[in-house]
């Protein structure tokens, strides 16, 4: 699925030693709210508007042609050395994760752009605009490990033995969503293809009874 921004740059490797500056321009000729979300257990978006257990967001409105600037760095030693596992959810992705860009028009429309919320609060608000956005995922690459890093592959892959049929599950519901847009996208583009060829049925039409009128005048 393509979506009405422009990525820079289109691999996101990021090095442990200097964070990766990364740009979102918006192409879609409209003005559009964007979240952009880095979930991972060894990156970060540096100065987010949210932060959740191991995700980092930033918020932003972007009218046409604007573009969004932030940056994806390392976290810093001590959150790396903190256990995968605190009991609260499964994390099923891998170690680098990735990060998703989820936009629409007015998503955020009743919040004061310059507070800093929980990212949990999008959703309470999600729920009340009952909005439709449309989210794109790109995946998050390591440059080079370091010593810390290694010491949380250990870890991770520790962890996903650990957890091996919840992340089988989540691998399997994420297969069977991705099917759900697949289907849905073909639908959508016949339903289209369907109108256009209705149209352009009707508009032969028109033009026959035009050219008779014109000879019977």
């Amino acid at each position: 699925m393509n979506i009405p921004f422009e990525i820079t740059p289109q691999s996101l490797v990021i090095s442990p030693n200097n964070p990766l500056q990364v740009q979102l321009k918006n192409n879609s000729g409209k003005k559009q709210d964007v979240y952009v979300t880095v979930d991972s257990l060894i990156f970060r978006i540096l100065s987010p508007t949210g932060v959740g257990k191991n995700s980092s967001q930033i918020e932003s409105s972007l009218w046409r042609d604007q573009t969004l600037y932030f940056q994806i760095g390392l976290l810093d030693e001590t959150t790396l050395n903190l256990p995968i596992d605190n009991g609260d959810y499964i994390y099923c992705k891998s170690l680098e994760g990735d990060l998703s860009v989820m936009y629409g028009p007015e998503l955020y429309a009743e919040k004061n752009a310059n507070s800093v919320y929980e990212m949990i609060d999008f959703w309470n608000h999600y729920e009340v605009q009952q909005v439709d956005p449309v989210k794109k995922y790109f995946p998050l690459a390591l440059e080079h490990e370091t010593k810390a890093i290694k010491k949380r592959k250990i870890e991770h892959e520790k962890y996903r033995k650990e957890h091996a049929k919840e992340i089988e599950e989540w691998n399997a519901e994420q297969e069977r969503l991705r099917q759900y847009k697949r289907e849905k996208e073909q639908r959508e583009k016949r339903e289209k293809e369907d109108k256009e060829k209705e149209k352009m049925k009707e508009d032969k039409e028109k033009m026959k009874k035009k050219r008779r009128k014109c000879i019977l005048m």
